[in-house]
Formats: C-alpha cells, sequence, structure tokens
C-alpha cells in the first residue's frame, strides 16, 4: 500500500509513519491520519455495527448476498465470518460521538456500505 501511496502521490506523499497501531503516535502535527480495513482490530473501531441487533443481522445477510454475487464462494465467506469474529464493531453514532469526544469537529461518516464505513474529522481551526 506505501509503494502505491508513494507512485501516486510522489512528493505530495510527504512523510509517512509505519507502526503497531496499539503505540501512541509519533509527536505531530499532522495533516491526516490514514486507515483502511485495519482499525477494527483495536476496540470499537473503523467497521461499523448496526444500529440494533436485527440491522446488524441484516447487514450479514447483505453482505454474504453481495459477496456471493461477485464470486466469493461458501468456503470464502466462511473464513471471513471467522475473521469477523475479531473485529470489535460499533455503531455510527457512537463512533462520530467518540470523533467529536476526541476534539475533533465537522465529524462525518463520508461513505457507508452497510458495515463498511468511511469516516473523516478534522481538527478545530487554530
Amino acid at each position: 500500500m506505501l509503494q502505491q501511496a508513494r507512485a501516486r502521490l510522489g512528493a505530495d506523499a510527504g512523510s509517512v509513519h509505519v507502526q503497531d497501531m496499539r503505540d501512541p503516535l509519533p509527536e505531530g502535527p499532522y495533516d491526516a491520519v490514514v486507515s483502511a480495513l485495519a482499525l477494527h482490530h483495536l476496540e470499537h473501531a473503523e467497521q461499523v455495527a448496526g444500529p440494533s441487533p436485527r440491522r446488524d443481522a441484516d447487514y450479514d445477510r447483505l453482505w454474504d448476498r453481495h459477496a456471493r454475487a461477485v464470486g466469493a464462494t461458501r468456503e470464502e465467506t466462511d473464513g471471513a465470518r471467522r475473521r469477523f469474529e475479531l473485529d470489535h464493531c460499533a455503531d455510527t453514532e457512537t463512533l462520530l460521538e467518540w470523533l467529536r469526544a476526541a476534539g475533533f469537529v465537522d465529524v462525518d461518516c463520508v461513505f457507508r456500505w452497510w458495515r463498511f464505513g468511511v469516516f473523516a474529522a478534522w481538527r478545530p481551526a487554530a
């Protein structure tokens, strides 16, 4: 991923830090902190739970239907389900509240497709 980012962004990539996400971040400031399909392995982050058990079950059924429609085998979806057991999901509103509590402003879920969400938040203007 880093090679592709550097190739695509060139000098605009700036400095990149790679480390265990459980460790404290290096000294800032930062223009961006980016993660894709990784934070959900930490406590309650990134992948989105439904607002209720019923909707969460709906998310699972829709994910399975979509995965099968694009050619995933039952063995592949069963393997993915086993990996899902390691995920720690929270609902969208809770994730947005946590970003606000951390001091971010203009927090938003800018894209969401059932369990997969992309969140953005900005620091207050200086």
